[in-house]
């Protein structure tokens, strides 16, 4: 199991959304969805 299937196991056990857990935690929806699809993290080079 990913972490991201944990994520959003826990959060839907909790009976929440993407866009309120996001927002709880201080991330866009995007990016929680992204991590619940198992979708890699891509760093930016600045």
């Amino acid at each position: 199991m990913t972490i991201g299937q944990v994520i959003k196991n826990k959060r839907l056990e909790a009976g929440h959304s993407q866009e309120y857990l996001a927002e709880q935690l201080g991330f866009s929806r995007q990016t929680l969805s992204n991590w619940e699809m198992h979708v890699p993290f891509q760093r930016q080079i600045t």
